[in-house]
C-alpha cells in the first residue's frame, strides 16, 4: 500500500502545504502528516475528496505507487466501457454493503476500546470493502 507516499506525492505536485491541504478537506495539517507517515488513514468520505481533489481513482491512490509509476487524470478512468449487467452485480452490491456496516461497528466498537491499531486495521479492509463497491455499482451501471 502506498498510501502515505501518494498523498504527499500529490500534495506537493500541487504546492500545496499539510496545512493548506488539511485546511481544504476540513483536518488539521498532523492530520495530513499522519497519514503520509502511515501511521493513520483517513475516513471514506474524505478519500473521495482526495480524489476528487487530486483527480486520481482511488485504487490508484490507495495502492499504485504514484512517484514511481506517475499518475493519471481520471478522465481516462471515466473512458473504461462497463458492460450493463445489473443482476450480476446486485447480489455482490448488497453483500458488500452488508459487510461495510459491519465493518463500521467493528470500527466503532475498536476506537471506543481505545484499540487503535484494530481499528486502523478494521478502517482499511472498510476502505477496501467500500471501493469494492464503487466497483460493482459502477459494472451495474
Amino acid at each position: 500500500m502506498h498510501f502515505g507516499n501518494n498523498i504527499k506525492y500529490l500534495r506537493e505536485n500541487k504546492g500545496l502545504t499539510q496545512s493548506e491541504l488539511g485546511e481544504t478537506l476540513g483536518v488539521n495539517h498532523t492530520t495530513i502528516g499522519g497519514w503520509e507517515k502511515g501511521k493513520s488513514f483517513p475516513y471514506f468520505n474524505t478519500l473521495l475528496a482526495l480524489r476528487e481533489l487530486f483527480r486520481v481513482d482511488l485504487e490508484t491512490l490507495v495502492y499504485k505507487d504514484l512517484e514511481k509509476d506517475g499518475y493519471s487524470d481520471m478522465a481516462e478512468e471515466k473512458s473504461i466501457p462497463y458492460v450493463n449487467r445489473a443482476e450480476e452485480y446486485e447480489t455482490e452490491i448488497n453483500e458488500l454493503k452488508k459487510q461495510i456496516t459491519d465493518l463500521r461497528s467493528e470500527v466503532e466498537r475498536a476506537s471506543l476500546a481505545t484499540q487503535k491499531v484494530e481499528a486502523m486495521a478494521i478502517r482499511m479492509e472498510l476502505v477496501e470493502k467500500e471501493l469494492r463497491l464503487i466497483g460493482a455499482e459502477r459494472k451495474k451501471e
